[in-house]
């Protein structure tokens, strides 16, 4: 079941480049836009006009503060915790010392290392 796969689950430690500092962690998320996956609000900051990706990394592999951490996101404060990271940056990296899946828009790109950019008015947008 996936409650068992989520106490199981090891994850990956990861390093993100970001503003000229370096932040360890577990899980990152990385937007130009408030909502992920059909409403979840992990950057809930973000502003698509603002020409700056924000980026929310959990720092704790711990499952308790994972679960901790989905709470806080349910309520938009998650970014309020000791062991989260929320920071807005034009460009970062992410690399990792074993294989890591890198997610875009719920699909696989490819693997770490990646560079995300901002590239702002790029796409002309028709309402």
């Amino acid at each position: 079941t996936g409650l068992r796969e989520l106490f199981n689950y090891t994850p990956s430690h990861l390093r993100v480049k970001m503003n000229g500092v370096e932040y360890q962690g577990y899980f990152a998320i990385i937007g130009n836009a408030k909502l992920y996956g059909g409403g979840t609000m992990l950057t809930h900051k973000a502003d698509m006009s603002d020409g700056r990706l924000d980026a929310c990394i959990l720092q704790s592999k711990d499952i308790f503060n994972f679960i901790k951490f989905l709470f806080g996101v349910a309520i938009q404060q998650h970014d309020y915790f000791e062991d989260v990271v929320y920071a807005q940056t034009k460009k970062l990296r992410i690399e990792s010392d074993k294989p890591l899946l890198v997610h875009v828009d719920c699909e696989i790109l490819g693997t770490a290392p990646v560079d995300i950019e901002v590239c702002p008015k790029k796409i002309r947008m028709v309402c």
